[in-house]
């Protein structure tokens, strides 16, 4: 039997939903440390937001939400700069 998701859950990777604000949190972890990307009114946004950091810290050993079909780099490419930038300069 599946344990039953919590209201906070999303369907996708590194995504919650934060119930005060009721907007989607993107967070990632790498190296023991959680890492905030960002909190988006989307859920589809948080998501891209989760992929962009993704694949920007672990390259080809990204695990991401959505196929890029628009060939290599595109979640990064197509994704605003804020959440993953941060994300990365505090890691840097």
């Amino acid at each position: 039997m599946l344990a039953q998701r919590g209201a906070n859950t999303s369907r996708f990777r590194g995504v919650s939903l934060n119930k005060a604000s009721g907007k989607f949190e993107a967070r990632i972890r790498e190296a023991g440390k959680n890492h905030y990307l960002g909190s988006f009114s989307d859920e589809e946004e948080a998501a891209r937001a989760f992929d962009a950091a993704a694949l920007a810290m672990r390259g080809r050993n990204a695990v991401c939400n959505f196929l890029l079909d628009d060939g290599p780099g595109a979640a990064v490419r197509n994704f605003k700069p804020c959440a993953a930038s941060r994300m990365l300069e505090s890691t840097a």
